[in-house]
């Protein structure tokens, strides 16, 4: 659980960015499409009572 908490964060700072650069929109589209066409969707869903993301 805990490399999977750590991969979320790491997804999140794509998506989002952090405090030292902003998100890039190419890294932004190619992780969403690798994020459904995975169905990595319905795992996440399936996971998130498990998942600690604080």
């Amino acid at each position: 659980m805990a490399e999977l908490s750590k991969n979320i964060r790491e997804l999140k700072c794509v998506l989002y960015g952090n405090s030292e650069s902003e998100p890039v929109a190419e890294a932004c589209s190619q992780l969403t499409q690798e994020f459904f066409k995975e169905d990595t969707l319905r795992l996440v869903i399936t996971c998130l009572p498990k998942l600690n993301l604080e």
